[in-house]
């Protein structure tokens, strides 16, 4: 879902290379909140993150948030596995 660079930038207030940098690491989440931790508002640190790094108490209902205005068409450009899945996807649908 960090493939869509700025609609994540946006909605968890951080720097689009911060996402871009969460995006490519190995540990994506941990690089998003600390990317929160960092830059983040003050109502966005409380509820993504706890003790700095760690995943806070509303940590899924608020990607759960981000979900519903997630752009998978800007996530596509950036991610071409999700690209390559979507394209399948539609095409086994087409086939059924």
């Amino acid at each position: 879902m960090l493939a869509d660079h700025e609609g994540a930038a946006s909605f968890f207030r951080v720097p689009t290379n911060e996402v871009r940098n969460a995006q490519r690491s190995v540990r994506p989440k941990k690089e998003l909140l600390r990317a929160v931790a960092r830059f983040g508002t003050k109502t966005m640190k409380q509820r993504l993150v706890r003790d700095g790094h760690r995943p806070g108490p509303e940590f899924e209902s608020v990607y759960g948030e981000f979900s519903q205005v997630w752009d998978i068409d800007n996530a596509m450009k950036n991610s071409e596995s999700l690209r390559r899945a979507h394209d399948a996807l539609c095409r086994a649908l087409l086939l059924s």
